[in-house]
């Protein structure tokens, strides 16, 4: 069985990126010149999902927000950047905007949980911006693309009908065709362009843009397409394009979400605090009324030297450590282990992946007989 641990940050920006790669944030036009290429079907949903889970420090995010407020609908934002200072950057520029939401994480380690229930959601965006960092890792012992892999984890984030701006080298496309494959097995009405000729000079990049399908399956005759088209560079700049080439129906907003985002590899007081203690407005709405929840305080334990674990954390919270009631609530600590099988189709293909994974957590109940469940899985 393959431990998901191998999935984290070995590739993140900081190690592949910072080099002589470094980062480079897409430029407020472009990104403006991508959203142009999506015709929103206003309905009487008016709410727009959208997240970007390696966004640097959060402008491309931003310039999205503009647009789609440009068109009189109600942006709901959600930034994750694993590289603290350009975390805290974006945290000082955006705070104080309305519905944008902050994480700090690798996006292998986030977990998504809707504010309406208690389940885990993966499914809840609108709109997926992705600018992956660019190069090699390695998965299972084998060499891979990092480009494949974000695209993989950003991908289970959309709602069926929802677009995918995925920004990537030309080169990353055109010779490395099993990337596309995966691309059209999920995606449909897929469109590439290069960046404006003096970016792509300098850079090589395109934004691919596709429509999230309703139903996985293979089109190997369109991966070949692209890929002969990208191999000669016959494809359109993206100050060539006039109008939308995309559309995003009321439908699909209709299934997106509103989601807490948080960091979930680990377990501290932090990830759990974060987790927890955003869902207690909704859970404690009538004690907040009466202003009776002011002694519920954040459980505290010691420092430690490192990081606990998920198992360490597991160990202590199955043993009843955590268990007691703080404030108006009764808190239960638990553990368990589980097996997730994920079957996917690849080249006609059915592979069928079992992975071992261990889960920790805590309930809180109120003394209206509410609970929350928050789960860690490592």
């Amino acid at each position: 069985m393959h431990n998901v641990k191998e999935l984290t940050n070995r590739f993140s920006r900081t190690v592949e990126n910072e080099s002589k790669m470094g980062f480079y944030p897409t430029d407020p036009e472009i990104v403006r010149m991508e959203m142009e290429l999506i015709n929103f079907e206003v309905t009487d949903i008016d709410k727009v999902s959208i997240c970007d889970f390696s966004a640097g420090d959060g402008l491309q995010l931003y310039q999205m927000r503009e647009f789609i407020k440009n068109k009189s609908l109600t942006p709901f934002s959600y930034l994750n950047e694993f590289a603290k200072s350009r975390y805290e950057e974006a945290i000082e520029k955006y705070s104080e905007e309305e519905n944008f939401f902050f994480c700090n994480s690798d996006i292998f380690t986030l977990k998504c949980r809707s504010k309406q229930g208690r389940r885990y959601e993966t499914k809840t965006m609108a709109i997926v911006r992705n600018n992956p960092p660019y190069g090699f890792t390695k998965r299972y012992e084998e060499r891979i693309r990092t480009e494949e892999l974000f695209f993989l984890e950003n991908d289970k984030y959309l709602v069926e009908g929802g677009i995918h701006i995925l920004e990537v080298p030309i080169n990353t496309l055109a010779h490395y065709p099993g990337l596309m494959k995966k691309i059209t097995f999920r995606y449909e009405n897929i469109n590439i362009y290069k960046f404006p000729e003096k970016v792509f000079k300098k850079f090589g990049q395109i934004v691919l843009i596709g429509t999230k399908k309703s139903k996985n399956c293979s089109d190997i005759e369109l991966a070949e397409y692209w890929v002969e088209k990208l191999k000669i560079g016959d494809i359109l700049s993206l100050d060539q394009v006039n109008g939308p080439v995309v559309s995003l129906s009321g439908s699909s907003l209709k299934k997106a979400k509103e989601v807490n985002v948080f960091r979930d590899g680990k377990i501290d007081d932090i990830s759990l605090s974060k987790g927890l203690f955003s869902e207690l407005d909704n859970l404690l709405a009538k004690e907040k009324e009466m202003n009776s929840y002011g002694s519920i305080k954040v459980i505290q334990d010691e420092t430690a030297i490192i990081e606990r674990s998920v198992g360490h954390r597991a160990l202590e919270l199955a043993s009843g450590k955590f268990n007691k009631i703080c404030g108006d609530v009764l808190i239960y600590g638990f553990s368990e282990k589980k097996v997730r099988t994920n079957v996917d189709n690849e080249d006609n293909k059915e592979i069928t992946t079992e992975t071992e994974y261990l889960v920790s957590g805590i309930e809180i109940t109120n003394k209206n007989g509410n609970v929350i469940r928050k789960e860690s899985i490592n």
